[in-house]
């Protein structure tokens, strides 16, 4: 309890029982058990650290607000809102942060890092001063410590761990989010702290200029949007919508992270439609065939909580974004798609054929009917958003399979990412990718 009740230490907690001892009683006093209130500490901020972080922001020229998921935690989205509204400094999200700034402004830019968006990326490398909000900058958001590019960049952060407070050299605010972006709103309200007005239309022209980039890398058709999706829903999915999902005006967003882990979204997608208080409000999770491979049989447990979840998968044969990742990396490919082999597999005798044939007839459709879900195929748009409509109301698990076009990737971010090639390899491709990726050690950058 100490650790799920620490804000600066919550997380999931494992008890691990031998199974010698499971069935073995003991007399436990009965005080154990009596009814506990838990109440979750909100630490207030310290004075001088305020003073110390408004001075920072008062002397930017290019300031910029990354919002993590203690922003989210804390509940602290208003006052985030009211701080970047205060100052005229643009706010954008970590994975974790997604849908922490909720109001459509001008400041609302959407996600930094690895898988954010062109436009951010761009900003974040111009920034001369970086306010972290409830983040730990792991490596994808900061692109592998090569993200901030400012010759005299200077960093402040806001968390309940000191350490996470520090992280890159940083002037630190240890305390609850929610409390400290309103100690900090108010210090800048009274000493009327405020970005350049240059600053505001570099943020505005960059920002201009993904809007149509967007816009072009989603088939406008699809519905799969604020259209299909009403405010009053939740949407899980992996890492691949952070820079194309509006996650803003209540349209809530969980996005998995872990590391790539897949195999999480639909066993998630049940945790939230357990978590949401709002009966009405319908859970979607969007994956990949890959992704719903792996943990298929979570919609049986669906079925059995007549979960009201809707799935939907993008049928592309594979694990697609590994496959991208390793033909980036490895100039070639083998074993992410769904392909049968090219010849019979010997494992004795010369090099063996390579899973370079056909895709494989997959029926996800009967998949996932099996396991008692209510599913679909749409192909068309108007099949899509049909299928949406019809199954709202649906209680239990829903999947929607819907075919993609193959092998076309959202835009990149803009960034350099640390997954080296092979050192040593014989393979033309990789000595040049090997190359190219020494040359982007070069943009790393360490502070502290």
């Amino acid at each position: 309890m100490r650790v799920l009740t620490d804000p600066a230490q919550t997380g999931a907690v494992v008890l691990s029982l031998p199974q010698d001892v499971q069935s073995h009683a003991y007399d436990f006093p009965t005080a154990l058990f009596h009814d506990t209130f838990w109440r979750v500490r909100r630490p207030a901020a310290d004075p001088n650290e305020v003073t110390q972080v408004a001075a920072l922001l008062a002397e930017a020229r290019r300031p910029l607000i990354i919002a993590g998921g203690g922003v989210n935690y804390s509940g602290a989205t208003a006052e985030l809102d009211r701080l970047v509204e205060l100052a005229g400094v643009p706010g954008v999200e970590t994975f974790g942060g997604k849908g922490a700034v909720q109001r459509r402004a001008w400041w609302q830019l959407g996600g930094i890092g690895l898988e954010g968006t062109p436009a951010v990326n761009e900003l974040a490398r111009e920034s001369d001063f970086v306010l972290t909000v409830g983040s730990r900058l792991t490596d994808f958001a900061i692109a592998s410590h090569s993200l901030f590019q400012h010759p005299d960049v200077r960093f402040a952060g806001i968390n309940l761990d000191v350490q996470d407070a520090g992280r890159l050299g940083a002037v630190g605010i240890v305390a609850d989010a929610k409390r400290a972006l309103a100690a900090l709103a108010d210090e800048v309200e009274a000493r009327r702290i405020a970005a350049p007005a240059d600053w505001r239309q570099r943020v505005e022209a960059a920002h201009a200029r993904w809007v149509p980039v967007r816009a072009r890398a989603i088939d406008p058709g699809v519905p799969f949007g604020k259209s299909a999706v009403p405010a009053d829903s939740d949407v899980v999915t992996d890492t691949d919508l952070q820079k194309v999902w509006d996650a803003t005006e209540g349209r809530h967003c969980h996005l998995e992270f872990g590391f790539s882990c897949m195999g999480y979204e639909l066993p998630a997608a049940i945790g939230v439609r357990l978590a949401e208080p709002r009966p009405e409000a319908r859970v979607t999770a969007f994956i990949g065939d890959g992704t719903f491979l792996m943990a298929l049989t979570e919609l049986v447990t669906a079925a059995q909580e007549r979960a009201a979840v809707t799935i939907v998968i993008a049928e592309n044969h594979g694990y697609q974004v590994i496959h991208r990742l390793q033909m980036g990396r490895n100039g070639a490919e083998f074993g992410n798609e769904f392909r049968c082999r090219n010849g019979t597999l010997d494992l004795t005798d010369g090099k063996p054929a390579r899973l370079e044939s056909d895709y494989l007839d997959v029926d996800l459709v009967s998949v996932a009917a099996g396991l008692g879900a209510r599913a679909l195929r749409a192909t068309t748009a108007d099949e899509f958003a049909e299928a949406l409509d019809s199954t709202r109301d649906h209680q239990g698990p829903v999947v929607i399979v819907v075919p993609v076009v193959p092998l076309a990737d959202l835009p990149g971010a803009g960034v350099w990412w640390d997954v080296a090639p092979a050192e040593v390899a014989e393979q033309p491709t990789v000595a040049a990718l090997r190359a190219e990726y020494e040359a982007g050690l070069a943009g790393q950058r360490w502070f502290g």
